[in-house]
């Protein structure tokens, strides 16, 4: 039966207590299963990649596969299960960190690191169970990690973009905001995302981060407002203090400066 798992979220209410964390029936199951299996009925599990195969192990499964074998000092099995989970993991960075963010190896290098160092620390210190949500919903974990390694990244960049003498402190605030939305924009490649990107949308993320700052200040922020906020023309003309018309033109002229900074690089 598999280890239960001990850690809980975080509570809803102050005073309360978190719910702990639970895999799902069919991983119970799975688990199983998995650890009965002889090395080599393993070793070729664990070559499965395609997720609609019925003898593919979810990576959940990984995940206690290897926590067992640290536990039972099974090198081999520990070391196969590790080298197969990282090369998931890697393959999904290199499908959802896209070469147009900035220093997107970078990026990668960081997620994996940290979540080895994760792995490195399972059952120790304060917080023995820290990877016991990775047993619960690992693609979402997983996930986190690549956008909190985003956004770090991205602020870092912002750090050290030249910003415009006109810019103000109310401009450098919604920048961040943009940040963050773009930061989720290029994460977001499946299809249940809450934001899907237009083409020009697509087109204005690839180099914001660079490109952004070289726009007249009333089309950056009409594009902002319209394109990264989600403002209506009207909504963003009220805002700004313009009609919606010249948000509309604005808006229009940015969209055409990148594209033409786009062909031009």
């Amino acid at each position: 039966m598999p280890i239960p798992l001990t850690k809980r979220r975080k509570p809803k209410e102050e005073g309360e207590v978190g719910e702990l964390y639970a895999r799902l029936p069919h991983i119970d199951l799975q688990i199983d299963d998995a650890v009965k299996l002889r090395w080599d009925d393993l070793k070729a599990r664990l070559a499965i990649s395609d997720r609609k195969n019925d003898e593919y192990l979810a990576s959940e499964t990984l995940v206690h596969l290897i926590r067992k074998s640290r536990r039972e000092g099974s090198k081999p099995v520990l070391d196969a299960v590790i080298t197969a989970l990282f090369v998931r993991c890697e393959a999904s960075l290199l499908r959802t960190v896209r070469e147009s963010l900035p220093n997107a190896s970078h990026i990668r290098e960081e997620v994996m690191g940290e979540f080895a160092k994760l792995l490195a620390r399972d059952g120790t210190g304060n917080l023995p169970d820290r990877l016991d949500p990775f047993e619960w919903r690992f693609n979402l974990v997983f996930k986190s990690l690549r956008l909190d390694a985003i956004r770090r990244e991205t602020r870092a960049v912002n750090r050290n973009i030249s910003v415009s003498d006109d810019v103000t402190a109310v401009d450098i605030a919604d920048m961040e905001a943009v940040f963050d939305k773009v930061a989720n924009l290029q994460t977001s490649s499946d299809s249940c995302s809450i934001y899907a990107p237009s083409p020009e949308d697509q087109m204005m993320a690839q180099d914001i981060y660079k490109q952004l700052n070289t726009l007249p200040k009333d089309e950056r922020n009409a594009l902002i407002e319209t394109k990264i906020f989600g403002l209506t023309e009207e909504a963003a003309g009220r805002k700004l203090g313009v009609s919606a018309r010249t948000i509309g033109t604005r808006k229009r002229n940015a969209i055409a400066r990148l594209r033409s900074l786009e062909e031009s690089t």
